[in-house]
């Protein structure tokens, strides 16, 4: 919710010992400036503790499918 942020994928990536943590894909509206620490807030705001991602990435786009659906698996790929 919000209006800086096109759009995000959220996916759960293997971790070391502590088994899956919640990471975010982000790719902000072009034209405006977005940090990790503004959206790490905001979720600190209006989510469990459990679901404020460890980690946030800034992408120019997220993977998707033909129809448009974004490819979370490639994703998870990517970071295993």
């Amino acid at each position: 919710e919000n209006s800086k942020v096109l759009e995000a994928a959220v996916v759960g990536v293997t971790s070391v010992g502590n088994g899956q943590k919640v990471k975010a894909f982000v790719v902000p509206r072009p034209g405006t400036s977005l940090s990790k620490e503004e959206l790490l807030d905001l979720c600190r705001r209006r989510l469990e503790a459990y679901a404020v991602p460890w980690d946030i990435e800034f992408r120019e786009e997220l993977p998707k499918s033909f129809i448009g659906k974004v490819l979370r698996r490639l994703l998870v790929e990517e970071h295993q």
